[in-house]
Protein backbone atom coordinates (compact mmCIF):
# COMPACT_ATOMS: atom_id res chain seq x y z
CA UNK A 1 0.00 0.00 0.00
CA UNK A 2 2.48 2.69 1.09
CA UNK A 3 4.71 1.70 -2.50
CA UNK A 4 1.14 2.15 -4.66
CA UNK A 5 0.85 5.74 -2.77
CA UNK A 6 4.34 7.12 -2.99
CA UNK A 7 4.15 5.68 -6.70
CA UNK A 8 0.64 7.69 -7.00
CA UNK A 9 2.53 11.15 -5.53
CA UNK A 10 5.18 10.89 -7.98
CA UNK A 11 3.07 10.94 -11.16
CA UNK A 12 1.24 13.72 -9.57
CA UNK A 13 4.23 15.49 -8.92
CA UNK A 14 5.50 14.26 -12.54
CA UNK A 15 2.31 16.04 -14.03
CA UNK A 16 2.61 19.13 -12.25
CA UNK A 17 5.70 19.15 -13.64
CA UNK A 18 5.00 18.83 -17.15
CA UNK A 19 6.23 15.44 -17.80
CA UNK A 20 4.79 13.68 -20.82
CA UNK A 21 5.53 9.91 -21.52
CA UNK A 22 5.38 9.27 -25.17
CA UNK A 23 6.48 5.45 -24.93
CA UNK A 24 8.13 2.96 -23.24
CA UNK A 25 12.08 4.71 -23.75
CA UNK A 26 10.95 8.13 -24.68
CA UNK A 27 9.96 10.95 -21.70
CA UNK A 28 9.45 14.72 -23.04
CA UNK A 29 9.44 17.33 -20.23
CA UNK A 30 8.33 20.95 -20.15
CA UNK A 31 10.72 21.21 -17.38
CA UNK A 32 13.79 18.75 -17.95
CA UNK A 33 16.29 18.04 -21.36
CA UNK A 34 17.39 14.35 -21.18
CA UNK A 35 20.44 12.98 -22.60
CA UNK A 36 21.31 8.85 -23.09
CA UNK A 37 24.78 7.64 -21.70
CA UNK A 38 26.08 11.05 -20.22
CA UNK A 39 26.92 11.72 -16.49
CA UNK A 40 28.48 14.20 -14.19
CA UNK A 41 30.98 14.55 -11.52
CA UNK A 42 29.84 14.67 -7.81
CA UNK A 43 31.13 18.29 -7.14
CA UNK A 44 28.11 19.77 -6.79
CA UNK A 45 26.23 16.38 -5.59
CA UNK A 46 22.56 17.39 -3.54
CA UNK A 47 22.46 13.59 -2.89
CA UNK A 48 21.62 10.32 -3.93
CA UNK A 49 18.46 8.49 -3.62
CA UNK A 50 16.48 5.50 -5.06
CA UNK A 51 14.38 5.86 -8.19
CA UNK A 52 12.34 2.99 -9.85
CA UNK A 53 12.38 5.09 -13.12
CA UNK A 54 13.46 7.98 -14.79
CA UNK A 55 10.47 9.32 -14.62
CA UNK A 56 10.74 8.93 -10.53
CA UNK A 57 13.89 10.88 -11.09
CA UNK A 58 13.01 13.39 -12.56
CA UNK A 59 9.67 14.20 -9.88
CA UNK A 60 12.48 13.74 -7.49
CA UNK A 61 14.80 16.69 -8.99
CA UNK A 62 12.03 18.57 -9.52
CA UNK A 63 10.70 18.41 -5.99
CA UNK A 64 14.18 19.58 -4.60
CA UNK A 65 13.99 23.10 -4.60
CA UNK A 66 18.63 23.39 -5.63
CA UNK A 67 17.99 20.36 -8.15
CA UNK A 68 19.28 21.82 -11.38
CA UNK A 69 20.68 18.23 -12.63
CA UNK A 70 20.18 14.87 -11.82
CA UNK A 71 21.37 11.64 -13.24
CA UNK A 72 20.06 8.20 -13.29
CA UNK A 73 21.52 4.64 -13.55
CA UNK A 74 18.91 1.85 -13.43
CA UNK A 75 20.41 -0.97 -11.83
CA UNK A 76 17.37 -3.68 -12.68
CA UNK A 77 14.73 -3.40 -14.44
CA UNK A 78 12.66 -1.69 -11.45
CA UNK A 79 15.26 0.17 -9.22
CA UNK A 80 18.08 2.75 -9.99
CA UNK A 81 19.39 5.51 -8.62
CA UNK A 82 19.27 8.88 -8.83
CA UNK A 83 21.92 11.59 -8.26
CA UNK A 84 20.68 14.99 -7.11
CA UNK A 85 22.99 18.02 -8.39
CA UNK A 86 23.02 21.63 -7.53
CA UNK A 87 24.75 23.05 -10.68
CA UNK A 88 23.29 23.19 -14.39
CA UNK A 89 25.07 20.71 -17.19
CA UNK A 90 26.41 23.93 -19.32
CA UNK A 91 29.09 24.82 -15.70
CA UNK A 92 30.34 20.93 -15.63
CA UNK A 93 32.26 18.42 -17.71
CA UNK A 94 30.10 15.63 -19.00
CA UNK A 95 31.22 11.81 -19.57
CA UNK A 96 29.95 8.98 -21.27
CA UNK A 97 28.66 6.63 -19.08
CA UNK A 98 26.46 3.59 -20.38
CA UNK A 99 23.02 3.09 -19.25
CA UNK A 100 22.63 6.63 -17.61
CA UNK A 101 20.96 9.15 -17.95
CA UNK A 102 21.50 13.07 -17.48
CA UNK A 103 18.22 15.30 -16.91
CA UNK A 104 18.68 18.98 -16.82
CA UNK A 105 17.24 22.25 -16.33
CA UNK A 106 18.20 24.36 -19.71
CA UNK A 107 16.50 24.30 -22.90
CA UNK A 108 15.57 27.25 -23.68
CA UNK A 109 11.58 26.32 -22.70
CA UNK A 110 13.08 25.09 -19.23
CA UNK A 111 14.62 28.53 -18.53
CA UNK A 112 10.95 30.45 -19.19
CA UNK A 113 9.44 28.10 -16.95
CA UNK A 114 11.41 29.49 -14.09
CA UNK A 115 9.59 32.04 -12.25
CA UNK A 116 10.72 34.54 -9.79
CA UNK A 117 9.87 35.91 -6.39
CA UNK A 118 11.31 39.46 -5.72
CA UNK A 119 11.70 41.35 -2.35
CA UNK A 120 13.38 44.64 -1.30
CA UNK A 121 16.62 44.05 0.36
CA UNK A 122 19.45 42.15 -0.01
CA UNK A 123 22.04 40.05 1.45
CA UNK A 124 25.26 41.79 2.76
CA UNK A 125 28.65 39.42 2.44
CA UNK A 126 27.51 36.38 0.34
CA UNK A 127 28.12 37.40 -3.26
CA UNK A 128 29.55 35.40 -5.70
CA UNK A 129 30.13 36.94 -8.74
CA UNK A 130 29.10 40.66 -9.99
CA UNK A 131 27.86 41.91 -13.47
CA UNK A 132 26.71 44.87 -14.88
CA UNK A 133 23.12 44.39 -16.24
CA UNK A 134 19.33 44.83 -16.45
CA UNK A 135 16.77 43.05 -14.16
CA UNK A 136 16.24 40.34 -16.93
CA UNK A 137 20.02 40.29 -17.86
CA UNK A 138 20.69 39.10 -14.25
CA UNK A 139 18.15 36.46 -13.68
CA UNK A 140 19.94 34.88 -17.15
CA UNK A 141 23.15 35.63 -15.58
CA UNK A 142 22.34 33.70 -12.36
CA UNK A 143 20.52 30.71 -14.34
CA UNK A 144 23.83 30.45 -16.25
CA UNK A 145 26.02 31.25 -13.26
CA UNK A 146 27.91 28.40 -11.18
CA UNK A 147 25.87 27.67 -7.86
CA UNK A 148 23.55 30.61 -8.05
CA UNK A 149 20.57 30.21 -5.92
CA UNK A 150 19.91 33.54 -5.59
CA UNK A 151 20.78 37.36 -6.94
CA UNK A 152 20.92 41.07 -5.38
CA UNK A 153 20.29 43.92 -7.95
CA UNK A 154 20.75 47.32 -7.10
CA UNK A 155 18.62 49.37 -10.25
CA UNK A 156 20.62 52.48 -9.81
CA UNK A 157 24.04 51.03 -11.02
CA UNK A 158 22.44 47.97 -12.92
CA UNK A 159 24.66 45.86 -10.56
CA UNK A 160 24.13 41.92 -10.45
CA UNK A 161 25.59 40.10 -7.66
CA UNK A 162 24.52 36.86 -7.62
CA UNK A 163 24.82 34.61 -4.36
CA UNK A 164 24.99 30.93 -3.39
CA UNK A 165 22.58 31.60 -0.65
CA UNK A 166 19.02 32.48 -0.23
CA UNK A 167 17.37 34.71 2.45
CA UNK A 168 15.57 31.64 3.88
CA UNK A 169 18.68 29.64 4.56
CA UNK A 170 19.74 32.06 7.29
CA UNK A 171 18.30 33.81 10.39
CA UNK A 172 16.06 36.73 8.86
CA UNK A 173 18.03 39.18 11.00
CA UNK A 174 20.91 38.48 8.11
CA UNK A 175 18.90 39.91 5.78
CA UNK A 176 18.76 43.59 5.44
CA UNK A 177 14.91 44.49 3.86
CA UNK A 178 14.60 47.90 2.05
CA UNK A 179 12.32 49.45 -0.10
CA UNK A 180 13.26 51.09 -3.53
CA UNK A 181 17.00 50.45 -3.52
CA UNK A 182 18.08 46.67 -3.83
CA UNK A 183 15.79 43.94 -4.60
CA UNK A 184 16.56 40.04 -3.65
CA UNK A 185 15.31 37.83 -5.83
CA UNK A 186 14.93 33.46 -5.56
CA UNK A 187 13.80 31.75 -8.66
CA UNK A 188 11.12 28.97 -7.84
CA UNK A 189 10.89 25.56 -9.67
Amino acid sequence: MAFTVLDLALVLLAINQGIHCRGVTEIASDIFTFQRDLAIDNRNLLKVTAASSLLGCSAKCGAHVYCLTAVFKPETDTTGLCALHSTRKLNVETYLESSSVLLYKESIDALAAFSWECVGGYIPKHNIFEKTTDLDGCKEFCLQSRMCLSFDYDPVYDRCMTSNVTREMFNPSIFVSQTGRSVHCVFNY
